[in-house]
């Protein structure tokens, strides 16, 4: 998966930004800042670059003038969906001896540790002031 994204041109943290994007749509710099737990600064940076190289856009946030939103070009999307796809293969590669009833209650305790570390997590939690 690693050479993938090297492959490609991008660090792992830009590869990041561009996935999250993907999962979760169009988002503000400060909530990429969140997601990503880097500051403010490093977000504009990685932005910038990936603007530049035509994965990502800015455009104007609907309600509040000074923000903007960042979103995935078509080109974005589709190199998002080809590191995906080939996430899925190495996925299926990995797991392709574990049977079935094994593999869906793993996929459930993973689940279970996810949501429990997303709730007790501070940088996963929404600012009830915005």
């Amino acid at each position: 998966m690693e050479a993938g994204i090297t492959e490609r041109g991008f660090r792992r943290i830009q590869a990041s930004l561009l996935m999250r994007l993907r999962r979760a749509g169009p988002a503000m710099q400060r909530e990429l800042s969140a997601a990503l737990r880097v500051t403010p600064r490093h977000v504009t940076g990685l932005v910038d670059a990936l603007e530049a190289d035509g994965w990502v856009c800015r455009g104007p946030h609907p309600t509040d003038r000074r923000a903007s939103v960042v979103s995935l070009t078509e080109q974005g999307k589709a190199v998002v969906l080809a590191m995906d796809d080939e996430r899925r293969k190495w996925a299926e590669q990995v797991f392709a001896e574990v049977p079935g009833p094994d593999l869906a209650v793993f996929s459930e305790v993973l689940g279970v540790i996810g949501a429990a570390v997303s709730d007790s997590d501070p940088a996963t939690q929404q600012d009830s002031t915005t």
